[in-house]
């Protein structure tokens, strides 16, 4: 895909979307119908190629959670190619960039297998925090979490998208690095029956959580409205200016490519669409032996960007409005509870500092331009 799109690529992308549908309702799960809408904004030439096996919305259900799901799959892989060709010279080491995924999706695999949260909060490993404990105290309420499906709070969070968001019935909403849906659920309830929520993570195990998870929620609420698709968010499974919001929960920070995951943002989100992203930032530059511990970037630390550099990475992906709030409550708390974590990061620091002059937890707010309209 280094040059341009041409029907024949597109006939070659149907053809294979056609052969991974694995039973007849893959036809109409977004995922298959996400693909063979981004084919049809990349290349309008090719509308008699897609036309045919495009469905209307009301005929459209969410991923069946077939696992692995090869139309989201090729989706996937459609858009890391067209990512890769458009712009190659922002991209960082690919070898490197995949050792820091394949580092992060095994060992998010193991706290979503073990249903423990060793993750941004080290809760399961000694600490004195707990999923709900950690919740609060970035700001959840307790109705929020009293109705959440059992196990869909990790203690992952470091703030609360949710409510920054300030999300309207009827909006689409996208989670990046969904976890075990714990955003997505609360979401859900926001937005009603004429919403939608969407998860997205690359972990599979995370994703089989969330998809039980799932399940219950329909069963407690009578909503039909979430669903989850394993992807990465570099490169994430939904067609251009489909989304109202974009939220994520210390996530990003995981990303050896933020760059890239703040474009994907950008070109999901419709027109005037806004993102509200909780994260973990760094007001000044960390120890090498904090940054290079494994530890750290499980922990959502270590590959942190600093304040400065996050303004400019979401500035540069074409997003307006940026809000960067900066949070220190609770980088203090995990400190007072004695996070492993933390209590590594402060023996690594100089004399007379402590992690909260380093780490912050950052509100971000931003938004996509109205004036793309007219592109949609």
């Amino acid at each position: 895909m280094n040059k341009p799109l041409t029907p024949g690529h597109i006939q070659s992308y149907v053809d294979r979307l056609e052969e991974s549908a694995v039973r007849p309702e893959c036809r109409s799960c977004d995922c298959f119908q996400g693909l063979l809408t981004q084919l049809d904004l990349d290349c309008p030439e090719a509308a008699g190629t897609v036309g045919p096996l495009k469905v209307s919305r009301e005929e459209m259900h969410g991923c069946l959670g077939c696992n692995p799901c090869p139309p989201g799959e090729l989706f996937t892989e459609y858009l890391r190619r067209k990512s890769e060709s458009a712009a190659p010279e922002e991209r960082g080491g690919e070898k490197s960039g995949e050792e820091v995924r394949e580092t992060v999706r095994e060992e998010y695999g193991k706290i979503a297998r073990e249903s423990g949260s060793c993750g941004c909060s080290s809760s399961c490993c000694g600490s004195a925090a707990t999923p709900q404990s950690v919740a609060s105290a970035v700001g959840y309420g307790e109705t929020d979490l009293a109705e959440l499906p059992e196990g869909a709070n990790m203690g992952l969070s470091c703030g609360n998208p949710t409510a920054l968001a300030s999300l309207e019935p009827g909006e689409v909403v996208l989670d990046l690095g969904s976890g075990g849906g714990f955003d997505v659920f609360i979401a859900a309830r926001k937005v009603g029956p004429t919403g939608r929520a969407i998860g997205v993570d690359m972990t599979a195990d995370m994703v089989a959580k969330a998809r039980r998870n799932a399940e219950s929620f329909r069963e407690s609420t009578g909503l039909d409205n979430v669903e989850f698709r394993l992807g990465e968010i570099e490169h994430i499974p939904v067609a251009d200016s489909s989304v109202d919001v974009v939220l994520s929960n210390c996530v990003i920070n995981l990303s050896p490519d933020k760059p890239q995951v703040w474009r994907e943002i950008a070109r999901i989100l419709k027109p005037g669409g806004r993102v509200a992203v909780s994260d973990l930032a760094l007001l000044r530059p960390l120890p090498d032996a904090v940054r290079e511990s494994a530890t750290a970037l499980v922990g959502c630390v270590g590959g942190a960007a600093l304040v400065d550099e996050t303004r400019e990475t979401i500035r540069a992906a074409g997003l307006t409005e940026i809000s960067l709030e900066p949070k220190s409550g609770y980088i203090e708390s995990m400190t007072e509870w004695s996070d492993p974590l933390y209590r590594e990061i402060a023996a690594n620091l100089a004399p007379g500092t402590k992690p909260s002059d380093y780490v912050t937890s950052l509100n971000i707010s931003a938004s996509k331009p109205e004036t793309e309209r007219s592109a949609s």
